[in-house]
């Protein structure tokens, strides 16, 4: 991917990513929480698909716990350990709360 290339798509999957955000707190705030639940993990996945595409690499899947755990430049991450804590934590919402 050129550098252009990148930013524009890093830029794109954090757009979505704050939307989702926004919809995970409007959906909160009115009650929905496991609609909720599931646009948090949206939001989650959306963004760290963002911080890929920024260090030229192209994100796959839809866990989140994969795309913090296999980042390929995880120095950037502060006590990945945790993140990967956190990122299971929401991967658990993202088949559940559908149904």
């Amino acid at each position: 991917m050129s550098q252009s290339k990148n930013l524009h798509e890093a830029e794109r999957w954090l757009k979505t990513a704050q939307q989702d955000l926004r919809a995970a707190q409007s959906l909160s705030d009115n009650g929905f929480f496991a609609h909720a639940c599931f646009q948090a993990q949206q939001c989650g996945g959306k963004a760290l698909k963002a911080l890929w595409c920024l260090y030229d690499h192209e994100p796959w899947g839809h866990s989140i716990q994969r795309l913090v755990a296999e980042f390929p430049d995880v120095t950037i991450i502060p006590d990945i350990e945790d993140w990967i804590r956190r990122a299971a934590a929401l991967d658990r919402y993202y088949i559940a709360t559908r149904y």
